[in-house]
C-alpha cells in the first residue's frame, strides 16, 4: 500500500537504507472472507542518490525486498525523485515508480503476479529546524496496477480460499486484476539531519494506510473492497561529508 520511503532529499550524494513493517496485505487475502485489516509485510530497502554528481539532483534508484508468509519474498526495483519546495526546506515532495513480477508455490497452491505503480508523497516540518530532533508529518497517495493468477482450494461453501491440506475439494484456478488506489499518513521523528559529516540523518516513522484490494469469491473476481493497515519504518542515510 506504500513504499515507506522518506520524501526528503539527501543533502549530498549518499545511500539510504531502511527496514519496515510496512502497511499492506497479502495476495491470499483476496480469497478470504471479509478481510478489512491487512497484515503488514516486512521489507528492507536501499536507495542510492547521486545528488550533484548528475544533472538531475534528487533522482535516486534502488529497490526493496518484501518478505512473504513463509519466509519467501520478492525483490522490487524503485525509481525516485525528491525535491524541496522552499528555501527553508520545510516542505518536500517526492514521486516513486515501482514494479515487479513474483511467483510462489506450496503443495497444491501457487500464485503468479505482476504489479506496477506510482506513489506521490508530501512532507512538512512541524518543529523548528534542528540538527538533533525534528517532527515531520507526511502523506502519500499510490495507484497499483495488478495482474495475478493462482491455484488454491475452496471451503465447504465453495466460496472462500482455504489451505489445500484442509480441503476435500480439488484445487481451482482464478485470476484477478485492476488498478488499486491507497493513501498513507505518517508521523515521523527525524534525528541527526543537517549534519556536516557522513551521517545524513535518520527517520523513525509511524505509518497508517487505507486502500482497496482485489476480491475473488468462488474463483470469480468481485468488486474491490477497502482495507486498512499500519506499520513502522526506520531509515538511515549515509554518504559524502561536506
Amino acid at each position: 500500500m506504500t513504499t515507506a520511503q522518506t520524501p526528503l532529499p539527501s543533502p549530498r550524494p549518499g545511500v539510504e537504507i531502511g527496514a519496515a513493517v510496512v502497511p499492506g496485505y497479502y495476495l491470499s487475502d483476496s480469497v478470504r472472507r471479509n478481510v478489512t485489516s491487512g497484515e503488514p509485510p516486512r521489507q528492507v530497502s536501499a536507495m542510492f542518490e547521486p545528488g550533484e554528481l548528475i544533472d538531475l539532483p534528487g533522482l535516486s534508484a534502488g529497490g526493496r525486498w518484501v518478505s512473504g508468509h513463509a519466509g519467501d519474498g520478492y525483490a522490487e526495483p524503485l525509481l525516485r525523485y525528491r525535491r524541496y519546495l522552499d528555501a527553508q526546506e520545510r516542505f518536500a515532495l517526492s514521486g516513486i515508480a515501482f514494479g515487479t513480477h513474483a511467483r510462489g508455490s506450496a503443495n497444491a497452491q501457487s500464485y503468479s503476479a505482476t504489479r506496477v505503480g506510482l506513489e506521490a508523497s508530501g512532507d512538512m516540518l512541524l518543529t523548528p529546524r534542528s540538527h538533533w530532533l525534528e517532527l515531520h508529518a507526511a502523506i502519500s497517495a499510490a495507484a497499483t496496477g495488478l495482474d495475478a493468477e493462482g491455484t488454491y482450494c475452496l471451503d465447504a461453501e465453495r466460496r472462500f480460499g482455504v489451505n489445500c491440506g484442509n480441503s476435500s475439494s480439488p484445487p481451482i484456478d482464478a485470476t484477478a486484476g485492476g488498478v488499486y488506489p491507497s493513501g498513507t499518513a505518517a508521523l515521523a521523528v527525524d534525528f541527526g539531519r543537517h549534519l556536516a559529516g557522513i551521517f545524513h540523518g535518520g527517520r523513525l516513522a509511524l505509518l497508517g494506510s487505507v486502500g482497496t484490494q482485489p476480491v475473488v469469491e468462488g474463483a470469480e473476481q468481485r468488486s474491490a473492497r477497502w482495507v486498512r493497515s499500519a506499520g513502522l519504518s526506520l531509515t538511515l542515510g549515509l554518504g559524502g561529508a561536506e
